[in-house]
């Protein structure tokens, strides 16, 4: 009797621990074609996806200002373009990045998180890739409508992943966001994201689509990614950010 309760008991907290494993499911699908999410890039760091990124322009890319740190030299950095699986890549798909720049008042805890880079050859050479196009300085976020993310980030097996997936998150309130982040949080940032639809470690310097425009960059969010703690954006309509990425890029 008393092995069999031991067995009973071994089971159930096996039971338990995958629960608390699915939590960090983030829920995202496979992307089936390019054009589902043209503008998605891959930066690397001595040839390894380290970060996502978009197309803005046809030589400029957008990303995290901590994806791009300038204590790299800028031969560090490749971009990859035009694939779903970052074990496809051809040489075609490789950009080199010829300079980069970081947002000046970008600090650690990842406020003005923000940086472009400047490739050496069109990104339109590929076919099917286009660019995202940038929310303005007055596009209004309506909270719980669907936006969308894309990366190569962890998933639930705790490896990034090889193909490139997607999920649907809604846009949440500042005050809900700031009662889970407080001071963390300013101006400069949205958030986004419920339990079991999030990004994570790897997803960040991707966008975030609404309304078939890029209103974030992915920033940061809890370490268990899929919680009930919403991922927090870089919000590209705040004017800093905005003048920033237009003052360099023209866009």
């Amino acid at each position: 009797m008393k092995t069999l309760f031991q067995i009973f008991f071994l089971i159930i907290i096996l039971q338990l621990f995958t629960l608390t494993v699915n939590q960090r499911i983030i829920g995202g699908f496979e992307v089936q074609n390019i054009t589902e999410t043209p503008y998605q890039l891959s930066l690397r760091i001595n040839g390894y996806h380290r970060c996502g990124a978009s197309i803005i322009s046809a030589t400029w890319a957008l990303s995290a200002g901590h994806c791009l740190n300038p204590n790299y030299p800028v031969d560090t950095f490749t971009i990859l373009a035009g694939v779903l699986s970052l074990k496809s890549a051809e040489p075609k798909n490789i950009f080199y990045v010829a300079e980069f720049h970081r947002h000046p008042n970008y600090t650690t805890n990842y406020d003005y998180d923000v940086a472009v880079a400047r490739v050496t050859r069109s990104f339109f050479e590929l076919p099917l890739v286009k660019a995202t196009r940038l929310s303005t300085q007055d596009m209004p976020l309506v909270v719980g409508e669907l936006s969308l993310v894309s990366g190569w980030g962890i998933t639930l097996s705790g490896y990034e992943s090889d193909v490139l997936l997607k999920v649907q998150v809604p846009i949440i309130s500042e005050e809900m966001c700031f009662s889970y982040w407080g001071s963390y949080l300013t101006d400069r940032m949205v958030c986004a994201g419920i339990r079991g639809s999030d990004t994570c470690q790897g997803d960040s310097g991707g966008p975030l689509i609404f309304r078939n425009l890029q209103v974030g960059i992915i920033s940061y969010g809890p370490p268990d990614c899929g919680t009930s703690v919403p991922g927090v954006y870089s919000a590209i309509s705040h004017p800093s950010i905005r003048q920033f990425i237009r003052r360099l890029t023209g866009v």
